[in-house]
């Protein structure tokens, strides 16, 4: 088997040449392409048949061949005819199967370098020795020279599919093995004259040349220099070449005399399209005035070739198929894609000749270059990244220049993941103030999560902030069962502190019943998941919202840290860091402060809350009631650098929160990390990780009057230092480093 196809692939350049002097002088006998290409495409679908899990593409082609065949006989009579066009229109879904799927390190770019030498030297020996064929012999307006090959297009669409191929492989080779292969590529290039083939090639190595200069921006002037030299060649090159020429030729042979002319619609289809368009028009008006059946099945390719071929594929296999025929080619060709791992210069390159078949034809229905383009797939499985796992990022939040800390949660799970070794492509927005620009935003972010998804080949669509970021992965989870769908909740997204909220559990309660995983960032989320969500546990994953950097957040000297923090050493310090907004219990701290400030006890004692929020106005409007304003500093914007010299320069952090959707709260262990004692309100996330006496402090929910005998009870703790040293190693357990193997589990 591996013999068989190794040689038939090595031997398809011979095959072609046969085909092309059969066509010329024998052209009323069976052609040996189709037997040849015919026997090997039975033998590949009776290994599919033995050897492929999923058979259902081979019983639904069978199924259509069946009927097509009982068209053909009782409307078409033109069996042969009809029965090959058949078989060239479903080669290439069927060369993808089997490619996709089939091993043998035989076939490799080394390969692909070998054929590609084989194809340019059987046109540029001919070209030299005054032997082989020119287009003008098909088309009166047209130059260019094919060598032994039949048409120009395919031999065009062949060399533009290896041509990146062969330049990676070559790029760590032997410079005169580079040199030679750009050469002879450049030479067929202009002797074949096809504007596929020469707009293609520049298209091909503009990609190229940007990829690389982005990839590598160390020699970015050279590179620039020689690609500016390189298109200055191009325009020099241009009026000397055969696809100048054939402008000529043909706006000639048109009476076109000014380039205003070229872009009539006449010209356009003349000189561009080279009557592509009015072939299509004929065949249009053929296929409209035939009956429902045919309209449905087609009218066949004999009546297209008794009027004359589109040579646009697309509409080639349409007319001829119908609309049934057309529908599960396109079903079974993208089924199959969609199935496979498909990525990079390899999917590029498939994109862009798909791209070049809606306007040229002779390129997605011809055995002959479909070959190559299964090829691909076949090359894709050795590319060194084919096995790394590929996961589509999508989140409604994201850090942005203005709001820095918005979602910098996902940020940091997104460059955590790159650093395992994962392919991570980000799909997120950031924060919108103006609710059109946030609508459309969000309809971007679905609509980019669903194109990528279904095309992009990820094992994973990894979705952060249910309610509103998951629909696009649900869509493709239900068109892709294949695909992973995990749902990270961070917060209100599964539980409500308002009743506006509620619509955000009633979306979340349907998107989580899709989800192959679910990660929440506490056991106070999994036990909400899995009761009010009837999500199994074996399907909950506790990651800590990437928990602290303990290396960062340490213990530093106090008076050191008050220096840093801009901050008065003649004070002691009680801190508060967390957004301003309803439920954060801000306005209980504010309530314990006023009474704190007629104990004499806490004279030098200062209080300092840092952060923004939606109610910073009611703080300040609560700080000025309290008359606190001398005792009270408001900090916004902090950097986590700034953020360690705060905490270290508190005697006592408080965290009095009593937000149903508070999951963990971070800035707890954070402060628990510089091992400064912690009190937090009973309930929610931060019991979690809070032991009241053993490594904090717990108080009522709400009760100021209990937070202050709690702050009280603190500054009076004899045992303070053992509880700050188990609040440290309790911050070692949501370490960065410790944690991350929760989440990569996931993966």
């Amino acid at each position: 088997m591996k013999k068989i196809i190794l040689y038939f692939l090595l031997l398809q350049p011979f095959l072609d040449i046969l085909i092309s002097l059969q066509q010329r002088y024998l052209p009323n006998t069976i052609s040996i392409g189709l037997i040849i290409r015919g026997i090997f495409f039975f033998i590949i679908f009776v290994y599919l048949f033995k050897n492929h899990g999923n058979r259902k593409y081979l019983y639904s082609y069978l199924i259509f061949i069946l009927i097509y065949l009982l068209y053909d006989i009782f409307i078409l009579n033109s069996t042969i005819t009809e029965l090959s066009n058949i078989f060239q229109i479903f080669y290439l879904p069927f060369m993808i199967l089997f490619f996709s799927q089939y091993e043998d390190k035989k076939i490799n770019k080394n390969l692909i370098l070998i054929i590609s030498f084989i194809l340019l030297n059987t046109l540029i020996i001919p070209y030299i020795f005054g032997f082989g064929f020119d287009i003008s012999e098909y088309y009166v307006n047209k130059e260019g020279f094919i060598g032994l090959y039949s048409g120009g297009n395919e031999i065009s669409a062949i060399l533009l599919c290896l041509l990146p191929i062969s330049l990676i492989y070559l790029k760590d080779k032997k410079k005169i093995l580079k040199v030679l292969y750009i050469t002879e590529y450049i030479v067929c290039t202009l002797i074949i004259g096809t504007k596929v083939m020469f707009f293609g090639s520049i298209i091909i190595c503009s990609y190229l040349v940007t990829k690389s200069l982005l990839i590598n921006k160390k020699s970015l002037k050279k590179k620039l220099v020689l690609t500016i030299l390189a298109i200055i060649s191009v325009l020099i090159i241009i009026p000397l070449t055969p696809i100048y020429k054939n402008y000529i030729t043909s706006t000639n042979y048109y009476n076109v005399t000014s380039l205003k002319e070229v872009f009539t619609k006449e010209n356009v289809d003349n000189i561009i399209f080279s009557k592509r368009l009015s072939n299509a028009k004929k065949i249009k008006k053929e296929y409209n005035k035939s009956s429902i059946t045919k309209r449905l099945l087609g009218i066949g390719r004999s009546k297209i070739l008794s009027i004359k071929d589109i040579e646009i594929d697309i509409l080639d296999i349409f007319y001829s198929i119908g609309i049934i025929g057309t529908t599960y080619y396109l079903l079974l060709l993208f089924n199959i894609i969609l199935n496979t791992r498909f990525y990079g210069i390899y999917k590029n390159i498939f994109l862009f000749l798909l791209f070049i078949s809606c306007f040229s034809g002779h390129i997605l229905f011809k055995p002959q270059v479909s070959i190559y383009l299964a090829l691909l797939f076949f090359l894709n499985k050795y590319d060194r990244d084919y096995n790394k796992k590929r996961i589509l990022l999508v989140s409604n939040m994201y850090p942005s220049t203005k709001n820095k800390h918005y979602g910098s949660f996902v940020k940091n799970v997104y460059y955590l993941l790159l650093d395992n070794n994962y392919i991570v492509t980000k799909n997120t927005m950031s924060k919108h103030e103006n609710k059109i620009i946030k609508l459309l935003a969000y309809i971007k972010l679905h609509t980019i999560t669903i194109l990528r998804g279904l095309f992009g080949s990820y094992d994973y669509v990894y979705v952060h902030f249910i309610s509103h970021s998951s629909l696009g992965g649900i869509i493709v989870k239900k068109l892709k069962p294949s695909i992973k769908l995990v749902l990270n909740a961070h917060g209100n997204d599964v539980v409500a502190d308002y009743d506006f909220e509620e619509k955000n559990i009633n979306r979340s309660r349907k998107y989580l019943k899709y989800a192959d995983t679910v990660i929440v960032p506490s056991n106070y989320f999994a036990i909400i998941v899995n009761k009010e969500y009837k999500v199994s546990n074996d399907k909950i994953f506790i990651y800590p919202s990437g928990g602290i950097n303990s290396s960062k957040f340490i213990s530093i000297d106090k008076e050191l840290a008050k220096e840093k923090a801009n901050l008065d050493k003649n004070y002691s310090y009680i801190g508060y860091i967390s957004r301003f907004e309803k439920n954060k219990g801000y306005d209980t701290l504010i309530k314990s402060i006023n009474e704190l400030k007629s104990n004499k006890k806490f004279n030098k004692y200062k209080y300092i809350m840092v952060g923004t929020g939606s109610e910073e106005d009611q703080l300040l409007k609560l700080i000025k009631k309290n008359k606190l304003e001398d005792l009270v500093i408001i900090r916004n914007m902090v950097t986590q650098d700034d953020l360690v010299y705060i905490y270290n320069s508190l005697d006592i952090f408080v965290f009095p929160t009593y937000r149903k959707s508070e999951s963990l709260g971070l800035v707890g262990l954070e402060a628990m990390a510089c091992q400064i004692p912690v009190i937090a309100a009973n309930n929610y996330g931060p019991t979690d990780y809070v032991k009241d006496g053993v490594n904090g402090f717990l108080f009522k929910p709400k009760d100021y009057k209990e937070l202050t005998k709690t702050i009280v009870k603190v500054t009076n703790e004899k045992d303070i230092d053992r509880i700050i040293e188990e609040a440290r190693k309790t911050a070692l357990e949501y370490d960065i480093e410790k944690t991350k193997e929760n989440i990569l589990k996931v993966f």
